[in-house]
């Protein structure tokens, strides 16, 4: 029954207290900015207005400065560029716009104000990139930009860890995920990786050691590689974490569409090879995005979906049977997001993703002097609800409650192409797989 069905239910709910100074807690999806507003002398304001604004959302969040002069807000969304607006009696207006913010960091932006009649600077000591001094986590961002223009193999989501120097491969250490790039880090075990997607679990409680629903590569607004002394909301892991944060839809309207296609007819005949043929190898990519407005600074929405098929052909090679298997990889991945803004205190969020794939000869297992008798076609179906609202209480204090449902019909199904002898064990195990020729 566990092969034919698997289904997990999560229910998070997390309070974040933020304090106004030290800034030590943040959420894995969201972002911060604090700094501190001084006169011309140096001497702190209180009781200054500070707004921050993004430009392509409407979303707004306004604080006011304390008796130092600081000031924090947090909770920020990734997605869109942000404006920081300075006002007080008696001193001019400053604004900073353009920054763009990173998950689960802050940027500390500090402000001098001059008198209204002359003119003012504003000294930026936290820049767009984000200055995270209240951390010691070390690890490999990825902005939706660097994404964009990152090669990916395959368009598989975590082929992104690899420009980290502390990742690895650990293909062939264990089961045949093809969907998804086994690695490790730091030397851990492959099972050891924390995968964190908006902010709640993404994990792959089975084995874990992949993303149990893969999410289209472009729907990620940021992907980050933590790997080593990772803070709380990462934990539940010996080993490093992987945090991914999907884009939201905007006040204006957004696409994007990539399609690859590799015909047969160019693949080489393999070296050494006494076939009089070439051995096909063909690949169809399909990859679109929309987002846009439902209401206008209020509502928003992003879909986005990915296509993969190819066929490959692998050369046997043993004198019992020469000639050639044809393996089929299939893969469907579909995500949708709808991001609402009850008022300035109160957003929800939603988010589904779907993931179809099979694959009838993972990792080329047959080829060379392996028969077809131990072809296996290895399938999943699995799909994801994450329900999410964010509150905020005050400028420095924010309570985020989040639910999430994971669900794969099978999580995961072997199946045999030749018929073998079978060991059935009732209520624990079934053995016995086509796993080696005979």
């Amino acid at each position: 029954m566990f092969n034919r069905y698997f289904g997990k239910f999560c229910v998070l709910a997390a309070v974040v207290w933020v304090a106004p100074v030290l800034m030590a807690a943040q959420t894995p999806n969201t972002a911060s900015i604090r700094g501190k507003i001084v006169d011309a002398n140096g001497a702190a304001i209180p009781d200054v207005q500070v707004t921050v604004a993004n430009q392509q959302t409407g979303f707004k969040r306004d604080a006011r400065t304390d008796e130092n002069g600081s000031y924090a807000i947090t909770g920020l969304p990734l997605t869109g560029g942000y404006k920081l607006s300075v006002t007080a009696p008696n001193f001019a207006a400053q604004e900073k716009s353009d920054l763009q913010l990173r998950a689960n960091e802050t940027a500390t932006i500090n402000v001098m104000l001059s008198p209204a009649i002359g003119t003012a600077s504003v000294t930026i000591i936290g820049t767009a990139e984000g200055v995270r001094s209240d951390s010691s986590q070390l690890g490999l961002r990825l902005d939706a930009r660097k994404i964009e223009e990152t090669p990916v193999l395959g368009r598989k989501t975590t082929n992104l860890v690899l420009p980290n120097s502390a990742v690895r491969s650990a293909r062939g250490t264990g089961d045949l995920f093809l969907n998804n790039f086994l690695f490790v880090i730091n030397g851990s075990g492959r099972r050891q990786t924390n995968f964190v997607i908006d902010g709640s679990t993404g994990d792959d409680s089975w084995g874990r050691q992949t993303i149990f629903t893969n999410i289209p590569l472009s729907a990620l607004q940021e992907f980050t590689v933590l790997t080593n002394s990772l803070s709380a909301e990462y934990g539940r892991s010996a080993g490093g974490a992987v945090n991914l944060v999907t884009k939201t839809g905007t006040n204006e309207f957004h696409g994007d569409f990539v399609g690859v296609w590799r015909p047969a007819g160019l693949q080489a005949r393999p070296p050494g090879s006494t076939l009089n043929r070439r051995t096909p190898d063909q690949l169809a990519q399909v990859s679109g995005m929309m987002s846009g407005p439902i209401a206008k600074d209020r509502t928003h929405f992003l879909v986005a979906a990915e296509y993969n098929d190819q066929k490959r052909d692998s050369v046997i090679t043993s004198a019992l049977s020469p000639g050639v298997f044809r393996g089929v990889y299939h893969q469907e991945l579909l995500m949708g997001r709808v991001d609402h803004r009850l008022n300035s205190h109160h957003t929800l969020t939603t988010r589904f993703n779907f993931d179809n794939f099979s694959d009838t000869n993972p990792q080329d297992a047959v080829g060379g002097n392996v028969l077809p008798s131990t072809a296996r076609t290895f399938q999943r179906r699995a799909y994801a609800l994450q329900l999410a609202e964010t509150a905020v209480i005050s400028p420095a204090i924010v309570n985020q409650a989040r639910f999430i449902f994971e669900g794969g019909v099978p999580i995961t199904q072997f199946d045999p192409v030749t018929a073998s002898t079978q060991f059935v064990r009732p209520g624990l195990s079934t053995e016995g797989e086509s796993r080696s020729t005979r």
